[in-house]
């Protein structure tokens, strides 16, 4: 059997062989439960300390901007929207992404960087290359290079023709096979034409 109690005619406590079934909405000012709950319907919680593990099968919804979720004994890194920027920011040591194959893409889906594991690393302009991209001997790049200073301490490779629109300074021994000079050349020094 059971034991009931009722408020104005209406059944609010039951006892059960599990327990107790409470109809209606419990006001305390504090509980200590050593076994699990379960709910149904909606739970709201101003405060939740939780010294375990947390398991969810559905969504995590923070419905706030600059609300952030902390990680770290001293909240070293943190993660948030600011209402029109998400932001992730790190107080301590290196923020390090490990992943075989790590992507940038633009809010198109299209590739920004490519990163491969043991491998090269791919630039991309609007999801279109590589336009750089890392070897084991150096850089490849894909279309025209601008720049407004190249410094080489080894050796260049050519395949193509080279364009100088400006002075062209060469310190060391220049080996050219064909020349074709339009407009005036000035030497500082003899200029000689060997006996073939």
């Amino acid at each position: 059997t059971h034991s009931s109690m009722y408020y104005n005619g209406s059944y609010k406590i039951r006892t059960q062989n599990t327990g107790a079934e409470i109809v209606g909405t419990i006001v305390a000012t504090g509980a200590d439960i050593n076994g699990d709950i379960d709910v149904d319907g909606h739970t709201n919680l101003d405060n939740v300390s939780i010294a375990g593990v947390t398991t969810t099968t559905e969504h995590i919804h923070i419905k706030a901007d600059n609300k952030r979720i902390f990680v770290g004994a001293s909240d070293d890194i943190s993660m948030y929207n600011d209402g029109s920027s998400s932001r992730i920011t790190n107080q301590s040591g290196q923020l390090i992404v490990k992943s075989p194959i790590f992507t940038v893409q633009d809010s198109g889906n299209r590739n920004q960087i490519i990163v491969r594991d043991n491998a090269q690393v791919d630039l991309y302009y609007n999801g279109t290359g590589p336009k750089i991209q890392t070897a084991s001997s150096g850089v490849n790049v894909s279309g025209t290079t601008t720049t407004t200073g190249l410094s080489v301490t080894g050796v260049s490779t050519f395949t193509g023709a080279i364009d100088a629109n400006g002075d062209l300074d060469v310190d060391g021994h220049t080996n050219l096979d064909n020349v074709s000079i339009a407009g005036v050349t000035t030497a500082s020094d003899n200029i000689i034409i060997p006996d073939n």
